[in-house]
């Protein structure tokens, strides 16, 4: 049984039981060490959380992070819950719907981030945290690229897992 089948086996026995007292109180402590252990194991949650890293050492007030719910995310979504908490930084994990909405309720740009899919390279897996600036024209969402993070990891063989090589900032500009 792997950990995604055993955390909704143990929600679902939680919530049919109706245990109270003790007992669902370590139920919901063992849900949220399974969700720690299946976020550990996610290399774009992973990644995320490194880039929220870097962007809050560089940005000490930033207390928010809004992620687009690309296909990375938007696949994950329905297997697995996605951390809202990374840190002291809050995640919000926003549709182009609701990226529009915030923008109308804002009335100004805003940044968002976007996961893109793994990239290999030789011996490293590199995935890049994009930085957009939100905005909306014409009712439909526009997206200036800013800049990002790459996070780069080695997959270690001794140890069964990828290792953070490093993450190093990008901004964009024209050749």
């Amino acid at each position: 049984m792997n950990r995604q089948t055993s955390l909704s086996l143990l929600i679902f026995l939680a919530v049919i039981s109706g245990v109270r007292g003790f007992a669902q109180i370590d139920a919901r402590v063992s849900a949220k060490g399974a969700l720690a252990a299946m976020w550990a194991e996610n290399l774009y949650v992973r990644s995320l959380s490194a880039c929220v890293e870097a962007s809050t050492a560089e940005n000490p007030g930033r207390t928010e992070f809004v992620v687009v719910q690309n296909s990375v995310f938007g696949d994950l979504e329905p297997v697995q819950v996605l951390p809202t908490m990374l840190a002291s930084t809050a995640i919000q994990y926003l549709d182009n719907n609701a990226l529009i909405k915030r923008y109308q309720r804002l009335r100004h740009q805003f940044a968002v981030w976007a996961i893109k899919p793994v990239n290999n390279d030789r011996e490293e897996s590199i995935v890049n945290c994009a930085q957009y600036s939100a905005s909306v024209h014409k009712r439909k969402l526009v997206l200036g690229v800013y800049g990002g993070y790459l996070v780069r990891w080695h997959y270690d063989t001794a140890s069964k897992e990828f290792v953070r090589v490093g993450v190093e900032r990008w901004k964009w500009s024209v050749d």
